[in-house]
């Protein structure tokens, strides 16, 4: 994506922000500065700061691993919009350039005025390096799709998932990780191809004489049942 102005260097940072972090876009456009600690890679979700999460639910998202190149992007777009005339409550991604008149707020930056603002930059984004048109929402999917990658355990999983901001995995599976029928079938003859699995028996047979209660509570924090 092109970086010459201001304007590109903010979509640029947007898009890779979006795909680090799996934000919302009601509550993207609604950070200011002061959410996002890049040293400890977090997002600050504050419901009671007026960040429009959904069911104005709090939660510290941790950056996803999808390459330093989206962190360094992210890291530089903070540390360019901490060195202009800016204060800890300036939009994390504002509508533009500082204004002296008609700000929203008092530092004259101005937040992004709607959902579709963002729609709008990812449409420009794709048209600008010849890819296929994409939302924030199939940004959302992508890292969805990852997560059985990039966890190695059931915890892992969970721990990804609730990052999306989901209650429990089912959401993320069912929603928005759908396994086509040709990943069906190549998932399954890699797994024959692997040959005898190896079973750790003694959890399996735990969890089949555990007492119905504790069985209840695996299931409700592995997969939400209740």
């Amino acid at each position: 994506m092109p970086t010459d102005s201001f304007l590109q260097r903010r979509n640029r940072a947007l898009v890779a922000f979006v795909y680090l972090t799996g934000v919302r876009v009601a509550a993207l456009i609604t950070l200011r500065l002061n959410h996002v600690d890049c040293e400890r890679r977090l997002v600050h979700q504050q419901a009671a700061e007026q960040v429009a999460t959904k069911n104005s639910k709090t939660m510290r998202t941790a950056w996803f691993p999808v390459g330093k190149e989206f962190e360094q992007i992210v890291i530089d777009w903070v540390a360019e919009m901490t060195s202009l005339d800016t204060n800890p409550e300036t939009p994390l991604f504002p509508r533009g350039e500082r204004r002296l008149f008609g700000s929203q707020d008092q530092s004259g930056w101005e937040f992004l005025s709607s959902d579709d603002a963002v729609v709008d930059i990812m449409a420009a984004a794709a048209a600008a390096v010849g890819v296929r048109r994409f939302t924030p929402h199939r940004l959302r999917d992508t890292i969805a799709s990852m997560i059985d990658k990039w966890a190695v355990t059931l915890a892992e999983q969970k721990a990804l998932s609730q990052n999306m901001g989901h209650a429990n995995m089912r959401t993320t599976f069912e929603r928005y990780g759908p396994v086509s029928e040709k990943q069906q079938h190549e998932l399954i003859a890699n797994i024959c191809q692997r040959g005898k699995t190896e079973i750790d028996f003694d959890i399996v047979l735990a969890y089949a004489n555990a007492e119905e209660y504790k069985k209840k509570s695996i299931r409700v924090l592995l997969l939400g049942d209740r």
